[in-house]
């Protein structure tokens, strides 16, 4: 299926005012359980233009984390398709709306195109972390957040340009697959079901995309099988683990026209919080540095009692590093009936009371370039 900007516009907005008419509202949540297709893009934008968060849920997830998700994220409305219907736990108390049925599908068309306006500080989804170190927590997002991140001067996305979609859409980085090619007027590329492989890449690349998104650990099996997959692309972008700058050296070599783009910070600040980006005819580095922060954010490396590091310790640097602010979410926990607590903290000494994010504990090498000391 291939849409326009204008049919994209007028599906989602049908989809919206049905929605609204099903008592969905500004400031609700609604689950999203379906595949990865055009149709799922048409959802995601209703959604927001019906005034509401969007809460993703991956249809492969095993049932007791549905359950989970739809319990507690406290979603006013449940949007899937038929062939995901059964992802749906049976004895939800909750309007389901089956996108592609067929008395549905005749409600939508019958709808007129609607929209309702929200806020920066408006909740534009609510993704949950994986659960490995407990219980999933789910991360909510405003939409300044995300259009602090899809409006940042620094993509190297153009009108021109096509992106992969191809990651679970539960996961942030589809926030670049989707969002920021759709700003700029660019293609938005859908891949098929299934992991993305080295074939897959070279199919996108002959399809006319131009920029792919990998994770680090897809990346490093690609460098080492098949570093000329990439061959054709403008820009492979890569981040969430560490990178090894071996590898970027390979794929580099394979592809000497090949910018890479390293990407590191957590879901709660929205994607990334820093970025290095490597162009073609650049000498890399022997470790991969985690770069500069993105324009509209600030990265401060601090020490055991949160006081700003000069850059004479980067080197040798094991401390947190700490983002503020546009970009950090606006909350985490997700049930209504609690507060949303951010875990950020207040830094006085040099950093003239900002609010932070603690955005982890990078190795030394890595925070030894590139981190902007803002004083």
């Amino acid at each position: 299926m291939c849409l326009s900007y204008a049919e994209l516009g007028e599906r989602a907005g049908r989809v919206a005012a049905y929605l609204v008419g099903c008592g969905v509202g500004r400031g609700d949540r609604v689950a999203v359980v379906m595949e990865r297709s055009a149709d799922l893009l048409v959802a995601l934008l209703g959604v927001w233009w019906a005034g509401a968060a969007y809460v993703p849920v991956d249809p492969g997830y095993p049932a007791d984390r549905v359950a989970f998700l739809l319990a507690d994220s406290d979603p006013v409305a449940v949007l899937c398709e038929r062939r995901t219907r059964g992802v749906v736990p049976d004895g939800v108390a909750l309007k389901t709306v089956v996108l592609d049925d067929a008395e549905v599908m005749s409600a939508i068309d019958r709808c007129p195109v609607a929209g309702v306006a929200v806020g920066a500080d408006d909740v534009a989804y609510v993704m949950y972390t994986s659960g490995s170190t407990g219980v999933p927590k789910g991360v909510a997002v405003p939409h300044g957040c995300v259009a602090g991140l899809v409006g940042d001067a620094g993509w190297s996305v153009g009108s021109g340009d096509a992106v992969l979609m191809h990651a679970p859409y539960a996961f942030d980085v589809s926030l670049f697959e989707v969002w920021v090619p759709l700003v700029v007027g660019a293609r938005v590329v859908v891949a098929g079901s299934g992991v993305v492989d080295a074939g897959r890449v070279r199919a996108a690349v002959a399809e006319g995309v131009t920029s792919v998104h990998v994770t680090a650990g897809l990346f490093r099996v690609l460098a080492e099988e098949s570093p000329e997959c990439f061959a054709g692309l403008r820009e492979v972008l890569t981040g969430g683990d560490v990178v090894p700058a071996g590898a970027v050296a390979r794929v580099r070599e394979a592809c000497p026209q090949l910018t890479v783009r390293h990407l590191y910070g957590p879901t709660e600040l929205t994607l990334c919080a820093t970025w290095h980006v490597l162009p073609a005819g650049v000498p890399g580095r022997s470790v991969l540095p985690i770069g500069r922060p993105l324009a509209n954010r600030q990265v401060y490396v601090l020490d055991a009692f949160l006081r700003p590091v000069g850059p004479e310790s980067w080197a040798r640097c094991t401390r947190r590093a700490q983002v503020s602010p546009r970009g950090i979410c606006g909350g985490r926990g997700s049930r209504p009936s609690g507060s949303w607590r951010v875990r950020s903290v207040r830094v006085a000494a040099g950093c003239t009371g900002r609010v932070m994010w603690p955005a982890g504990r990078p190795r030394a090498s890595c925070c030894s370039w590139g981190v902007r000391m803002s004083r």
